[in-house]
């Protein structure tokens, strides 16, 4: 005959271990959240900074500093940190926005070279050609062949110099 108490107490076990799993994927949650409200601080301040700054000698250093704080914030979306979907989803128009600032804020050399701020790059190319798919759904569309094989083009040198 099977003893009560030892079943009762293997079920207890097992519900207690199950609990603690649930609360372990709970903090790597929070985790997420509390790493993306904290790059976002920080890219709000360059941003607000940057305003400021606006015609100024210090105009260019808060612009690096608010791109750098992109990048990082693109870097760990890419890199599996942040895996939220609806995180992610929730920066894609601001991003497409911030892309804008980029390319007319920057120095072309630094707008074409692929090294400087790749992750923010990549990212960008990614979160467009979602959006694109989403307006237009057809795959042949030029838009969508043109961002694919930029996206083709940014990871081959990424790989080739190994940022991805």
């Amino acid at each position: 005959m099977v003893d009560y108490i030892t079943l009762f107490g293997v079920l207890i076990a097992s519900g207690g271990l199950i609990f603690t799993g649930f609360s372990f994927w709970r903090l790597g949650k929070t985790e997420e959240l509390k790493l993306v409200v904290e790059v976002y601080r920080d890219i709000a301040s360059s941003l607000k900074e940057y305003h400021k700054q606006i015609n100024t000698e210090k105009e260019e250093f808060f612009l690096t500093e608010f791109f750098s704080d992109l990048n990082w914030l693109c870097y760990l979306i890419r890199h599996g940190q942040i895996k939220d979907d609806e995180l992610i989803y929730a920066f894609r128009d601001q991003m497409i926005t911030w892309y804008g600032l980029f390319v007319k804020s920057e120095r072309p050399e630094v707008v074409n070279n692929v090294t400087s701020y790749p992750d923010f790059k990549y990212l960008y190319l990614q979160m467009k050609l979602e959006k694109e798919k989403e307006i237009d759904f057809n795959e042949k569309h030029p838009h969508i062949v043109k961002l694919k094989k930029q996206i083709r083009f940014i990871k081959a040198k990424l790989k080739r110099r190994r940022y991805y």
